[in-house]
């Protein structure tokens, strides 16, 4: 999977996306931003479990990882509940400046693994 990002843009096998993105085993969808319009943290939509599970529901299954890209300063509001879900499903989160996000996302996939990948693209 090929994946380039600037800051407000990531391009994934050729196509670009200017808003937040989830993938997982090669499927690109938006991030459900909508679910938590309510909550936001200097500007940033707060990740929070409604989100979580909203894509879990989507994907319809259970991943090993959840790898957070929380954007190129780490900006990404997260609930701490979401962290407590994730792990209570015995699921191993990263959290990472988005651009260190997609160099594990690549690295675990190299070896086989495929992560729930959320990215934040912004700040």
């Amino acid at each position: 999977m090929e994946i380039e990002r600037e800051f407000g843009r990531i391009v994934i096998n050729g196509k670009e996306y200017k808003e937040d993105v989830v993938i997982y085993k090669d499927k690109v969808f938006m991030r459900p931003k909508e679910l938590s319009a309510d909550k936001k943290v200097e500007g940033h939509t707060v990740l929070s479990v409604a989100e979580i599970d909203k894509i879990l529901e989507e994907i319809g299954e259970k991943p090993q990882v959840v790898i957070i890209g929380t954007g190129a300063e780490g900006k990404l509001p997260i609930e701490d509940e979401v962290i407590e879900k994730l792990k209570g499903m015995a699921i191993r989160v990263i959290t990472q400046v988005t651009p260190e996000a997609i160099e594990t996302f690549k690295e675990l996939k190299s070896m086989g693994v495929e992560p729930l990948f959320i990215v934040h693209i912004t700040c």
